[in-house]
């Protein structure tokens, strides 16, 4: 198999998974590329928002562009319609500016500056003030500084809760979706008890953030390094893939507490 790429151009450009497949996922696959296109790329998304296996639009937006941002890189993105399973039909804008990524360092948080929550339900489910039982679920677990509660239009009902971390060097998320049968406060609480159990692991990343940066890691131009709470298996998995492509090694210390540092030399493309 053989793969020869062209140039990367900039321009507007639309996809639609058809499904309530992750509009995310897609992102994840392109911005590496348009970060390094000719000009600014703009895209328009359709497919799920807020579903299963995947991060959502929000965590996208807060904690893994947050991050790209130290790296130099300016993505902005707006969900215009929120897309639940099964069927989808959420619609997200994001634009992308070219750019050479500087290599960067989280391995310190600083001191914890505030907590955000947000708390998401389609319109169908106000009368049961499902989006403010959430938020009563997160706060028997952690105290958020800001909440936002937020009833959307949607093709299938479906709730999401979204939390991060605001350090002075780096950001934290976690987030849990709401199901048939599953509690209102159930998710609240399960979303409060991961960002929790990620703020007294210690780590500057957090296990979903160090999966997603590790493309981005090797591509600056320099030395980038994490410390992070977890090395899920998808992440080691991308470790293993992203070395068949560069001449570059990972370098992973991990402790008995679970935490890991990893490190490498990015190739630095121009």
């Amino acid at each position: 198999v053989a793969f020869e790429p062209g140039r990367i151009s900039g321009g507007e450009f639309g996809f639609d998974v058809g499904t309530a497949g992750a509009v995310t996922l897609v992102l994840q696959a392109v911005v590496p590329a348009a970060l390094h296109a000719e000009g600014k790329v703009s895209l328009r998304l359709r497919g799920g928002t807020d579903v299963p296996f995947s991060p959502s639009t929000n965590y996208f937006q807060h904690v893994f562009c947050d991050a790209l941002a130290k790296m130099g890189a300016k993505i902005k993105i707006e969900t215009l319609r929120h897309g639940f399973y099964p069927r989808g039909g959420g619609e997200v804008r994001a634009e992308i500016e070219p750019c050479s990524l500087k290599p960067i360092s989280l391995i310190e948080r600083g001191k914890l500056l505030r907590i955000d929550a947000r708390s998401i339900a389609s319109e169908s489910l106000r009368g049961k003030k499902v989006a403010e039982r959430q938020i009563d679920g997160f706060k028997s677990v952690l105290k958020p500084e800001r909440e936002f509660i937020d009833y959307v239009q949607s093709d299938s009902p479906g709730t999401s809760f979204q939390c991060h971390t605001h350090y002075e060097k780096c950001r934290l998320g976690a987030g849990a979706l709401g199901a048939m049968g599953k509690p209102a406060e159930k998710v609240g609480a399960e979303a409060g008890a991961m960002l929790k159990q990620e703020m007294e692991s210690g780590a500057a990343v957090d296990s979903h953030l160090a999966d997603q940066l590790l493309a981005c890691m090797a591509l600056a131009n320099g030395k980038s390094e994490m410390l992070a709470s977890g090395l899920s298996l998808h992440a080691r998995t991308n470790i293993w893939l992203i070395e068949r492509f560069i001449k570059k090694r990972f370098e992973i210390q991990e402790r008995n507490s679970g935490l890991a540092r990893v490190s490498i030399e990015g190739i630095g493309l121009e």
